[in-house]
């Protein structure tokens, strides 16, 4: 945007810190697009009749 040019130079030490928001927003999206894939992949497997996945479910105990 055009306010960012009045605020200056953001290079330090050679790392542009204007490149980290790009870089958040990013990384927001890909996490948006996966949590999607996600809820539709556990939204399937629950029509097909399939036990939904539970990440923090327990491992019975040996002996």
């Amino acid at each position: 945007p055009q306010i960012l040019k009045l605020t200056g130079d953001w290079t330090v030490a050679g790392v542009n810190l204007r490149a980290f928001g790009a870089y958040i927003v990013s990384i927001a999206g890909t996490g948006l697009i996966m949590y999607g894939f996600a809820l539709a992949f556990q939204s399937a497997r629950s029509r097909t009749g399939e036990v939904p996945w539970a990440p923090l479910a327990q491992e019975p105990a040996l002996g």
